[in-house]
């Protein structure tokens, strides 16, 4: 459902690459330069702002921190983008 900060299910395609190595998040606790690690993958979900990207602190990986997003390692997903581009598929799956 929308709002509620699940990792939405199904088939979508990547719609951008974007480097945010400069993006800003709040988690909070004041605001968090290099959060969403050194690239974001973008997808077409249907719902905003959805998308597969690393993170500024990986101790906290395997936590419910994003807000819908996949997290992983800055390493990982570097390895992907040698792999995807704009309308890839990418399936999600429980």
């Amino acid at each position: 459902a929308v709002g509620d900060l699940r990792t939405p299910e199904g088939i979508f395609t990547v719609e951008s690459l974007h480097d945010s190595r400069a993006w800003v998040h709040d988690f909070g606790e004041g605001p968090v330069e290099g959060a969403y690690g050194p690239w974001f993958i973008r997808l077409k979900t249907g719902w905003q702002g959805i998308g597969i990207h690393g993170t500024h602190d990986p101790s906290t990986l395997g936590t419910m921190t994003t807000e819908g997003c996949i997290r992983m390692k800055n390493e990982h997903l570097l390895e992907i983008l040698e792999h995807v581009g704009e309308g890839t598929l990418v399936v999600i799956d429980p």
